[in-house]
């Protein structure tokens, strides 16, 4: 009976101890109940982090869910709860899965930090969308492993996005630079574009593309006037999940750009450039498709053609 007893104490040790963590905040957040098995996630690109190292632990994210499709399937399965939408996840709703991590962006959650750590739960901000390159979102990985208890898998996302940008700057090789304006499509809400200090702006860079607002900084808006004063080779549209392309064409030519080039990314390929996640390790090459091809694969998101003002 006495070992017994002790061996039941030595499991519940093992079981559930506290683990403390630095985020991309500089706080430290001790974990209660590590390895977390309860956690949510306020991105789509942290739940598919969590749902390549450990999807079982996921009891929480936001809208849009598009991948993994293990995922997706455990959502419609009502087994993994929607709590809010991307950019504004609904603290009650969080609340009610009783999660012991909460995984969160500094670009898209710190604006609510101070709600989110009131809930009273383990709170860990990544950089996210903040991050200024590629090997920010590698870093980014690693912290997601850590925090879910698994290092090692973080340490293996890391590598694949780091890998698989050096293998396509390696095919690019020593090509003379073309100039690249990444902006935001539609035009709804006005220009945004592309700027340094981004992710994006990194994969291009390491693919000789000299982007043509570099020297603006994040995602700033930019007055029409700009764009059209910029001599372009090849302009990339980041657009969402469904577009007109018949529309989409109309609209370029009618702004009378000096590019030679246009390619919008949509549907799956714009989840994989845009999202800071481990999809990111694809990008590279999606981009090197639009930048130095000009290919069209609409299946997976992604139609280039030439503009006759180039």
């Amino acid at each position: 009976m006495r070992n017994k007893i002790i061996i039941a104490i030595i499991l519940l040790g093992t079981l559930v101890h506290a683990f403390t963590i630095v985020d991309d905040l500089g706080r430290n957040v001790t974990i209660t109940h590590y390895p977390p098995s309860r956690v949510v996630a306020l991105t789509p690109a942290l739940s598919e982090a969590v749902c390549m190292i450990k999807c079982s632990s996921l009891v929480g994210t936001v809208t849009p869910v598009t991948w993994p499709p293990k995922l997706v399937n455990l959502v419609n399965e009502g087994k993994v709860k929607i709590v809010g939408q991307y950019w504004n996840p609904n603290p009650e709703l969080i609340a009610s899965v009783k999660p012991d991590l909460i995984l969160a962006d500094e670009g898209s959650d710190w604006r609510m930090s101070n709600i989110l750590i009131s809930l009273g739960y383990p709170v860990v901000f990544v950089k996210g969308g903040m991050c200024p390159t590629v090997a920010c979102v590698a870093k980014d990985m690693v912290l997601v492993g850590m925090s879910l208890g698994n290092e090692t898998a973080g340490k293996i996302l890391a590598s694949w996005i780091l890998n698989n940008l050096t293998q396509v700057e390696k095919l690019v090789g020593n090509r003379t630079e073309i100039t690249v304006a990444l902006v935001f499509y539609p035009f709804t809400w006005g220009i945004y574009a592309v700027g340094n200090n981004t992710f994006i702006n990194d994969i291009v860079e390491h693919l000789r593309a000299k982007n043509v607002f570099d020297n603006l900084k994040g995602w700033p808006r930019i007055p029409k006037e700009l764009l059209l004063s910029k001599k372009i080779d090849v302009i990339i549209l980041l657009g969402g999940r469904k577009v007109n392309l018949k529309r989409v064409k109309a609209d370029i030519s009618d702004m009378g750009l000096k590019a030679k080039w246009a390619c919008i990314i949509f549907g799956k390929d714009a989840d994989i450039i845009e999202r800071p996640g481990p999809r990111l390790s694809e990008a590279p090459w999606v981009m090197y498709k639009a930048l130095w091809e000009h290919l069209s694969d609409i299946r997976d998101g992604l139609y280039c053609w030439r503009l006759v003002a180039g």
